[in-house]
């Protein structure tokens, strides 16, 4: 017994979701924080991150906010012998 065969089938193109700017920023401050907790430098990551082009003006201002407040935690754990 064959079996009918089938036609190839249509390909659906459906359209990637956009970008969630606040979601990539909750990720990033998120993983500055966790690193942070770890006593290493943040400035590394916090440059990667600033560069993103999904960021717009007011996710780069508040990724700036934040990477400035954990600087000084992070500098007091590096000067500590």
């Amino acid at each position: 017994m064959r079996f009918p065969r089938r036609g190839p089938r249509a390909v659906v193109s459906t359209p990637l979701p956009a970008a969630d700017p606040l979601r990539i920023l909750s990720e990033y401050v998120l993983h500055m924080s966790i690193t942070c907790l770890g006593e290493h430098d943040v400035t590394p990551l916090y440059e990667e991150y600033i560069q993103d082009a999904r960021l717009g003006d007011a996710e780069r201002a508040e990724l700036t906010a934040v990477y400035r407040t954990l600087l000084p935690r992070t500098a007091v754990a590096a000067a500590a012998p």
